[in-house]
Parts: C-alpha cells; sequence; structure tokens
C-alpha cells in the first residue's frame, strides 16, 4: 500500500516501473475521436486491461482532438512513455463495427458512405498490422478494445504495488487519482478560474448536460438534480457543471433560495463535438482549461449529483466514487451500461 502526501506522485512512479517490466507493448491513441472524457475513460479502462494481462501501456497523444502542442502533457504532467509517430494518427483507430453492422447501417441510411468507411478501416488494419511487427509493437488500441468491452464491474482486480485489491471502482479510482494531475501552467490557469468562481469552502455540485447529447439521450431534467442534492444535504451552495447556459439561468429562476456558480459562459448553448473541434488551437486550450477546471472544482464538492449518459460525471464517478450519487436512479456508480461496455 503506498501511503504519505505525495501519493499520486509515488503512484506514478510505481506504476511506472511496474508498466516497463512488462514484455509486450501496446499503443493507445488518445483523443483519436471522441469528446475529452469519453477519450480520457476509455483511456483508464485501457491502462487496467494492461495491468491485468501485463502488458506495457504507451500513449500516443501528438494529434488528439484536445492538444494545443503536444497533446496529453499540454495539460498534464506525464505518467508514461509517449510514443511520437505520426503513423498512429492513421492506423491505430477505434475499431469500426462488423460487416453484418455496416450493411444494416448502410440500407436504413440508404448510403454507401459507411461501406466506404468500412472498407477504408479494413486497410488500415491490415496495413497496421505490417506496422506493428516493423516497429515491435503487439497491440494498437482496435486490438485491445473488445477486450475493454468485455470486462466486468464486478470482476476483482488485485495489483498489490499500486494498493489496488477490488472491483472495478477500486481499480479505476486509483489510475484516475493518479493520472489528474495537472501540469503546472494548466494548474495555474485552473486555480485563477476557481478563484474567479467565488466559491465557499463547502459546496456541492451536479452536471447537467445538453448540446449533442440530446441526441443520444433523454437527459435528466434539471429539477431532478435539485431534489437529489436536498435529499442528501443541507448545503445551499451550489457548483453547476454545464454547457448551455439557459440551464443556470431555469436554476437561479426557479430556486433563489441556492447559490449556483458555474464557470459557463452566457453565449454557451450545449457542447456539440464537431464544432467544438473546429476551434482555433488557442480556443480550443481555452475551453478545456475552463472543463478541466469545472470537473477539478467539482473533485472538491462534498457531493456530487451526476448522470451515466455524460462522460465527465463517469469521470467523477472514478473519482471520488464516494461523494458521488447517480441522478439516473443507478444504486452502484459504475455498471457496465454506465462505461459503454457489456
Amino acid at each position: 500500500m503506498i501511503k504519505g502526501i505525495n501519493r499520486e506522485k509515488r503512484l506514478v512512479e510505481v506504476y511506472s516501473a511496474l508498466n516497463a517490466s512488462f514484455r509486450k507493448t501496446c499503443v493507445f491513441h488518445v483523443g483519436a475521436s471522441g469528446g475529452f472524457f469519453s477519450e480520457y475513460n476509455m483511456m483508464l479502462l485501457a491502462m487496467l486491461y494492461c495491468l491485468v494481462h501485463r502488458i506495457r501501456f504507451t500513449l500516443y497523444s501528438a494529434d488528439a482532438n484536445f492538444a494545443y502542442g503536444k497533446g496529453w502533457t499540454d495539460y498534464f504532467e506525464p505518467f508514461c512513455e509517449e510514443c511520437s509517430s505520426s503513423v498512429h494518427r492513421r492506423l491505430n483507430q477505434r475499431p469500426t463495427g462488423d460487416w453484418k453492422t455496416i450493411w444494416r447501417l448502410a440500407a436504413e441510411r440508404r448510403s454507401a458512405g459507411v461501406v466506404a468507411w468500412k472498407l477504408k478501416s479494413e486497410a488500415a488494419r491490415l496495413m497496421a498490422e505490417v506496422e506493428k511487427r516493423r516497429a515491435g509493437v503487439d497491440y494498437y488500441m482496435r486490438d485491445i478494445w473488445p477486450g475493454l468491452l468485455a470486462m466486468r464491474t464486478d470482476e476483482r482486480y488485485r495489483i498489490p504495488e499500486l494498493g489496488i485489491d477490488g472491483d472495478l471502482s477500486v481499480a479505476v479510482r486509483t489510475l484516475a487519482r493518479m493520472t489528474w494531475r495537472l501540469n503546472p501552467e494548466t494548474a495555474a490557469e485552473v486555480n485563477a478560474l476557481r478563484m474567479a468562481a467565488g466559491l465557499p469552502e463547502r459546496y456541492v455540485g451536479c452536471q447537467i448536460r445538453g448540446g449533442d447529447k440530446t441526441m443520444e439521450f433523454g437527459l435528466v431534467p434539471a429539477e431532478e438534480y435539485v431534489r437529489t442534492l436536498a435529499a442528501r444535504s443541507a448545503v445551499k451552495d451550489v457548483f453547476v457543471l454545464t454547457d448551455d447556459y439557459r440551464s443556470l439561468e431555469e436554476l437561479r429562476r426557479n430556486h433563489p433560495d441556492r447559490r449556483w456558480f458555474s464557470l459557463c459562459e452566457e453565449t454557451e448553448r450545449g457542447y456539440v463535438h464537431g464544432a467544438f473541434v473546429r476551434n482555433s488551437k488557442e480556443e480550443l486550450r481555452r475551453r478545456v482549461v475552463r472543463l478541466l477546471a469545472s470537473v477539478d472544482t467539482l473533485t472538491g464538492a462534498e457531493l456530487f449529483a451526476g448522470t451515466r449518459t455524460s462522460n465527465p460525471s463517469v469521470f467523477l464517478y472514478m473519482y471520488m466514487p464516494e461523494s458521488c450519487v447517480d441522478t439516473d436512479g443507478n444504486e452502484n456508480l459504475l455498471t457496465n451500461s454506465t462505461l459503454g461496455i457489456k
């Protein structure tokens, strides 16, 4: 068991030594296609998978859709070796669906575009096999992806070097805390934003999601978060992570007995991933830092009410499960459906 004030830093040292001792290697491409916390959460599962199967975990993030210049270390301290080869940009991607699914989608959409996408992916897969042999790499992201989807939340994970002995919640909490280490520049920006928010010492928090997420799920009404928090805490100061300022206005209008805090800007009308990644590098960094500042603020909340349909909430379930409650009605925060796995 690792103890002490610098526990996370010491964890990285122990993890690095353990990780380097494995003979087989996986290069994981973070920031390849999804939103920031979708990518982050799957990275944590991949790290755990590699630890369990004694595979050396290596990161590729140079072209990450959240990158400002370098990738992961634009915002965080390093925790493992990074690969710099640009071949991962094209060849190291998440797998596509099987041909049966592809044909069904093509028929539903009345378009051959999805078939062309599948063919392109298959060509990349074949080229990846050649490149892996040349570079001495055993696994790309697509190779371990089925294993990630097969992980069980009720399985017991034992990694004594890192003090891990428990279910998935126990295991990923250690990895989340180990990797959530902002670099000095980002930490200074995040601290400035937190100070500007004017939060008191004690507060609770929630996430209210809009934007493109409305096309995927029936979202939890804002009132449900209020009821969830009120049932479990008397604290009236609430920090809200939201991508739509109208949600904040609604809360302030309907519940003036509480003080509502947020880093959401008045112009925000919902996060849409496609539009987000088209921002300039400077604007993209500004928005990512504000997101990190919001989540970092929520790590200090006495209670957090989230939703399993949004990845920042899922990350917080991983990071601090003892302080979280799920407004979707799940007693267990981390379930297979929460993580999007079978």
